[in-house]
């Protein structure tokens, strides 16, 4: 059955938009620092695409957060996320996108098909679409190319080719805007060192055959095309389609004659050695098979199954398949303490003097073990030597019982003793004791020790225990005082006033001079006056709580006085709240006195005012300065008339 031929025809575009172009898709977002995350991503009305068409591998350039651009991986709602962390943080900032390299965006493209044929945009799908089926035939376009160092000037005959993967928009049948990306086919790509001819906007678009996305060859005539646009379509495919079969791959059925040289992929067909001149055989420790290439075959080990067998995991040494014919006799001669082999048992070489083998297990000889085998063969204890193996040594003056031991000692000994210690001299009889007023001795053989109390100290005795223990203190006693946690704190003996001090009543009778300064670091409350006779400098916010007037002696009160610059000021009345106020203000930038209303002074900014207050003059320098003739304003002339500024 014939297969329907393939369709073509001409795209013309309005424009071309490739990798680093910064008029693509435009956005802004909110930056972070350190963080690969965009947020707030909302589309910018200077870029020619819109947000909603931007791809992950796309190119993301912002001029401080990422300023050598970075690749898109992955887009999720108004959240981008990038292959980089940005360099600096910055809110809703401009940010440019640009297609992947390799990649480029049709932007109105206009179709035109050879006469009466029914091929319209409806019949493409990308690649990359919801609804593109896999395994059906793809579209491409194949264009010009230039060299990369000079995009302009197109050379001669050289085209290339890319498939349509995604649409942006249809507009109608012969209209669209969609991407066109390489692939990793062969045939959809643009060769290293060149690039698409950027002064182009027309192309070719061709249906791609499904196994090698070949394109067809067409007459140029038939859409109005360059003759060159012909035969791009074999040229792309040439190297990467039709130069497999001459190297050998690809498939072929059928055929007789010779063949010579490498082969890969796969063979169906009769190799036997009627058919070859070298055909397979199995040789010496290979199971008997035979092969004709018609199925798959294994081949298999051939053991004896005593020695060597076949398991799950490969060849290996059968259970107790290591008998003493494996092993040579000359490897266990009688030299190396072993002997056999060859057919005999293997056994040990003893000498049945020291070492025998008794109940099949070796064991040394019943006084078979000689002193000279020992690391030593005597040792002095005391002044007598103590050689091994000799049946009696008598030690000095020493006698040893399984309980006790008896006789005469001497040198120094460490442990107890039974008795009553008379007999022993060297001990120390008398205590010696130095007080921090006297000292004396005591006999701890007829005296004994006091300990008794003084000022602040009590001891008590119990048996063996003396207990001393400090007294509390009392106005009358030295003692062991406490601190009121509230008013002192104690760390490591070292006592301070706690943070908070409260003092029921301090009558000073003088001036009280405070030779550095005062820290309060809580609430600080005068129940009484408070004179200030130097300056008084709130640095946070002053709040007059008590409900009489305040009185100003100063004849001029300055409003904003810590400023170095213009700008706006006036008074606030509270209302509902302390961002909700009443302004009387004057506004910089209209040079005027107005009010305005739903204010917040703690805002830190201008305000624009709803009205203004009427200035009225009477002089011909101040009427008739700009600032003055302003709408509202009332001027008096030296006639009485008067006029209003509208």
């Amino acid at each position: 059955m014939a297969s329907n031929r393939l369709n073509f025809g001409k795209i013309i575009a309005s424009a071309v938009y490739k990798n680093g172009d910064n008029s693509f898709i435009r956005i802004n977002g909110d930056f972070v620092s350190g963080s690969p995350t965009i947020t707030n991503a909302v589309n910018n009305a200077g870029g020619a695409v819109n947000y909603s068409e931007a791809l992950i591998g796309q190119k993301l350039v912002q001029s401080s957060a990422f300023p050598s651009g970075t690749t898109i991986t992955n887009i999720s709602g108004t959240t981008i996320t990038v292959s980089d962390n940005a360099s600096a943080s910055t809110t809703s900032a401009l940010a440019r996108i640009s297609p992947a390299a390799d990649s480029f965006y049709i932007a109105s493209g206009s179709l035109t098909v050879p006469a009466n044929n029914e091929f319209r945009f409806t019949n493409i799908t990308g690649s990359d679409d919801a609804n593109y089926q896999s395994g059906t035939r793809t579209y491409g376009m194949i264009f010009p190319l230039a060299s990369t160092s000079s995009t302009s000037n197109a050379i001669a005959g050289d085209f290339a080719q890319l498939k349509i993967s995604k649409f942006g928009s249809r507009v109608s049948n012969v209209e669209a805007s969609f991407y066109i990306t390489a692939s990793s086919d062969g045939v959809n790509g643009i060769p290293t060192g060149k690039t698409q001819l950027d002064t182009n906007t027309t192309y070719a678009v061709v249906e791609q055959s499904v196994s090698e996305s070949m394109a067809p060859i067409f007459a140029a005539s038939d859409v109005s095309i360059s003759t060159g646009y012909s035969l791009a379509g074999y040229q792309t495919a040439v190297d990467t389609v039709f130069d497999t079969f001459a190297t050998g791959s690809g498939a072929a059925t059928g055929g007789t004659g010779s063949f010579s040289g490498s082969f890969t992929g796969s063979f169906k067909g009769d190799i036997t050695a009627s058919k070859v001149s070298a055909s397979l055989t199995d040789g010496n420790g290979i199971t008997d098979f035979t092969y004709d290439g018609s199925a798959p075959k294994s081949v298999s080990v051939q053991v004896s199954g005593s020695t060597l067998d076949v398991g799950t995991s490969g060849l290996r040494v059968a259970d107790q398949g290591i008998t003493s014919f494996q092993i040579s006799s000359s490897a266990v001669t009688s030299s190396g303490a072993l002997f056999g082999g060859g057919g005999t048992k293997l056994g040990v070489q003893v000498d049945g003097n020291t070492i025998e083998i008794s109940g099949g297990s070796l064991s040394v000889v019943t006084g078979g073990l000689p002193t000279s085998s020992l690391a030593t063969s005597s040792f002095t204890l005391g002044s007598t030597v103590v050689k091994l193996g000799d049946t009696k040594t008598t030690l000095n003056k020493l006698n040893l019982t399984a309980v006790t031991a008896s006789g005469e000692f001497s040198g120094s000994a460490s442990g107890s003793f039974q008795g009553d210690g008379s007999g022993l001299t060297g001990i120390a009889s008398t205590l010696m004791y130095t007080a921090s007023l006297g000292s004396g001795s005591v006999n701890l053989k007829s005296q004994a020790l006091n300990i008794l109390a003084g000022e602040g100290i009590d001891t008590s005795g119990s048996n063996n225990t003396v207990t001393i223990s400090g007294e509390d203190a009392t106005t009358t006693n030295k003692g062991i005082a406490s601190f009121n946690s509230s008013d002192f704190q104690v760390s490591s003996g070292d006592v301070t006033l706690a943070n908070s001090l409260s003092i029921p009543t301090m009558s000073i009778g003088e001036d009280l001079t405070v030779g550095l300064d005062v820290t309060v670091n809580q609430d600080l409350t005068v129940t009484r006056n408070a004179t200030i006779q130097g300056n008084l400098v709130v640095q946070g916010t002053a709040s007059f709580q008590q409900e009489d007037n305040l009185d100003v002696a100063d004849r001029f009160i300055r409003l904003a006085s810590g400023s170095t610059s213009n700008g706006d000021g006036g008074l606030a009345v509270q209302q509902t709240a302390a961002d909700n106020t009443e302004l009387f203000g004057f506004d910089y930038n209209a040079n005027r006195w107005g009010f305005t209303s739903s204010f917040d002074p703690g805002a830190g900014s201008g305000f624009v005012p709803k009205s203004f207050v009427s200035a009225v003059a009477n002089n011909n320098s101040i009427s008739g300065s700009s600032t003055f003739q302003a709408v509202g304003n009332i001027y008096i002339d030296g006639s009485g008339e008067i006029y209003i500024y509208s």
